[in-house]
């Protein structure tokens, strides 16, 4: 169980990629953990429309239907209107996917029916995930979307439960799973208690052996107690419900102010016109860093940057709201399905406030 079966590749969404070495524990157990939560049966048939060379498509769309007998049907590229005709003819009773591909197929729905009635449940990870697409597919079409979150180097650390309530399973991950521990850091590198924000320290079963070939690398982020240092900023609650507030890397600091980017695509994701959004910091030589909001609109909106703007206003603190608000017709993607940043990056030049 010890033995390194796969090594897997970081997005490089912050960096260069690294190679994670993975065993079989890291998998199997992963899987198994995740497929109870879920309640996964032999019945259950998942549609895995993610690359299983990166963790989510992997581990919960091969290895846990495996697991538990299932069916697996396979996409090699994820297409809404495909997607649906899938789960329509296969009855397809678990969704994995990223929040834009719940998004996407909200919105085909919309416009060509289908009936999806066999769904029960989803899995969402690797981005956040708008209130609103896990409320509409559990109101809509009585299917479950379950957070979760996890990274290539812990596999999954925490998931909602499929008899969870829907407050707890709309605005949190879940809890930890089984046979893996988690600690918050505080800013001053203290343990820190429930409703604190603070980074996310995780232990177990997931955890990997180390990046391929790069000590360095794996004892800067593994600690000598065998604390694996996430970067994700978190807040856990008193009943251990585990809310991803964003990626340490990410965070934005203008004119002193720290931002989330995660705070501020909640706020747009709840605009009618807005498909998708994505918040970065751009330097800026006096304020430090300035919010940019790239953002893609639904067909036909007439939206603009000054009325997206003055859509924040009273939502979120004025600080909070973007100094530059930039329309594509789609935001750029990695291989795994989330959104590229770095080549977001590249479009923004620095602007005067």
């Amino acid at each position: 169980m010890e033995d390194i079966v796969a090594i897997l590749f970081t997005s490089g969404s912050t960096g260069v990629a690294k190679g994670v070495q993975l065993t079989m524990q890291n998998l199997f157990k992963s899987a198994e953990l995740m497929g109870t939560r879920l309640g996964c049966t032999s019945q259950d048939i998942v549609l895995d429309p993610l690359p299983c060379c990166h963790a989510f498509g992997m581990l919960a769309g091969v290895i846990m239907p495996f697991t538990f007998g299932g069916k697996l049907l396979l996409m090699e590229k994820h297409s809404p209107s495909k997607a649906l005709s899938l789960i329509e003819s296969e009855g397809a009773t678990v969704h994995l996917g990223v929040p834009t591909m719940y998004f996407r197929e909200l919105e085909e729905l919309k416009q060509n029916s289908r009936n999806i009635s066999t769904l029960r449940a989803g899995i969402v990870a690797g981005a956040h995930c708008p209130v609103s697409i896990i409320e509409e597919f559990d109101t809509k079409y009585n299917c479950k979307i379950l957070n979760s979150y996890g990274s290539t180097e812990a596999m999954m650390v925490c998931m909602s439960s499929i008899d969870a309530d829907s407050v707890k399973r709309y605005h949190t991950s879940g809890d930890a799973l089984e046979g893996v521990e988690i600690s918050v850091l505080g800013e001053n590198g203290e343990f820190v208690g429930p409703n604190v924000t603070g980074e996310l320290l995780v232990k177990g079963e997931g955890l990997m052996k180390g990046y391929y070939k790069l000590p360095n690398e794996t004892k800067r982020v593994i600690d000598d107690n065998g604390w694996f240092y996430t970067g994700d900023i978190i807040t856990v609650d008193s009943s251990g419900h585990i809310k991803i507030v964003g990626r340490k890397k990410n965070m934005i600091i203008r004119g002193g102010n720290n931002i989330y980017p995660a705070q501020v695509e909640e706020i747009y994701y709840s605009h009618p016109s807005v498909l998708e959004v994505c918040i970065l910091g751009v330097p800026d030589s006096e304020l430090g860093e300035q919010t940019y909001a790239f953002i893609s609109l639904k067909k036909n909106s007439m939206e603009t940057e000054e009325s997206l703007k003055k859509y924040a206003e009273g939502k979120i603190a004025k600080y909070k709201i973007p100094d530059k608000i930039v329309l594509l017709a789609s935001l750029p993607k990695l291989d795994n399905g989330k959104i590229d940043n770095q080549t977001l990056l590249k479009l923004s030049e620095p602007i005067t406030v």
